[in-house]
C-alpha cells in the first residue's frame, strides 16, 4: 500500500516513521512506495512550510514565509507573522518563497544554536546549510530536495513521486482511509490502495507514530522527552542508529 503524505519543510518523526514502517528494512530491503501531493491547494498552518525543534527554551517553530499572490514577487503580500488568506487559492507547486526576509540565516542560527553540541550536528550540518542557501524559488521544490536529503541520511529506503492528479480524502478518517487511484497518478499507476495520512500528520494533532523507548535529547533533564520535533532531532543526537528509532515507533491510531 502506497503512503500518500503532503508536502512538509523538515517533517516531523512521524513523517519518516510511517514510511520506515512501510519499507522491509530486514532480510530483501524493500523500499517504501511514497507519493507527495503536489495537486493540492496550499494549506496554512502546517508543515508545509514550518518545522519544530527543541531549544534551551523549549519547542520553537520555524517557519519559511510566502508570497501570498501567485506570480507576485519576493516581499509582495508577504509578512513571515502571518499567512494571508490568498495563498491558500495557489497549487502547492507554485508557492514562492519569500526571500526579502532572511529566514535562512534566521533558521541555521536557531538550528545550530538547538543543536550544536549534539552528536552529530557536524556531520551533516554543511550538506542541510547548503540546501537551505540554495535559493529555490519555490517551497514544494525545496521541501523536496530536503525530504531526498533526510531519506539519504536517515538510509531509509522509499520511492518518492508526485501526484499528477488531486486525490479527494477518501473518508473522514484519514489515518484508517483507503481509496481508489487513478491509473493516470504518477508513481502509483499499479497501486489501487493508498493509506492516506496528508492531514492526520498536522502540526494540531497528536504524531501518529510515536518512539516506544525515548532516545537521548538534548534538553531532556529540562524537558523530558518531546515528541512532534522535526525529524532533524532524531538526527542530530542519533545519527546512524536513527533508522533503528524509527522502525520501533508504534502507531497511534
Amino acid at each position: 500500500m502506497a503512503l500518500l503524505l503532503s508536502t512538509a519543510y523538515l517533517p516531523p518523526l512521524d513523517y519518516f516513521a510511517a514510511m520506515a514502517h512501510d519499507a522491509s528494512l530486514a532480510g530483501d530491503i524493500s523500499p517504501a512506495s511514497v507519493v507527495l501531493e503536489a495537486c493540492e491547494h496550499y494549506h496554512k498552518q502546517s508543515w508545509r512550510n514550518r518545522c519544530t525543534i527543541l531549544t534551551a527554551s523549549g519547542k520553537e517553530n520555524l517557519l519559511i514565509p510566502v508570497v501570498h499572490r501567485r506570480g507576485g514577487s519576493p516581499g509582495q503580500e508577504s509578512n513571515p507573522s502571518r499567512e494571508d488568506c490568498n495563498v491558500s487559492h495557489i497549487p502547492v507547486r507554485e508557492v514562492r518563497i519569500d526571500y526579502s526576509v532572511d529566514w535562512v540565516h534566521t533558521h541555521q542560527a536557531a538550528i545550530s544554536s538547538a543543536y550544536g553540541s549534539s552528536a552529530y550536528f557536524e556531520y551533516y550540518r554543511d550538506g542541510l546549510f547548503a540546501l537551505l542557501e540554495s535559493k529555490e524559488p519555490r517551497l514544494y521544490t525545496l521541501n523536496r530536495m530536503l525530504i531526498n536529503w533526510l531519506l539519504d541520511r536517515l538510509h531509509l529506503p522509499a520511492c518518492v513521486t508526485d501526484s499528477r492528479t488531486f486525490l479527494p480524502p477518501a473518508s473522514p478518517d484519514r489515518f484508517a482511509g483507503r481509496q481508489s487511484v487513478p491509473a493516470r497518478d504518477g508513481g502509483i499507476a499499479s497501486m489501487d490502495e493508498v493509506r492516506d495520512l496528508r492531514e492526520r500528520i498536522h502540526p494540531k494533532k497528536a504524531p501518529c507514530y510515536v518512539c516506544r523507548k525515548p532516545y537521548y535529547q538534548i534538553f531532556s533533564d529540562r524537558y523530558g522527552f518531546v515528541d512532534g520535533l522535526s525529524v532533524l532531532d532524531l538526527l542530530f543526537n542519533e545519527g546512524p542508529d536513527s533508522l533503528a528509532v524509527l522502525a520501533s515507533t508504534s502507531r497511534q491510531e
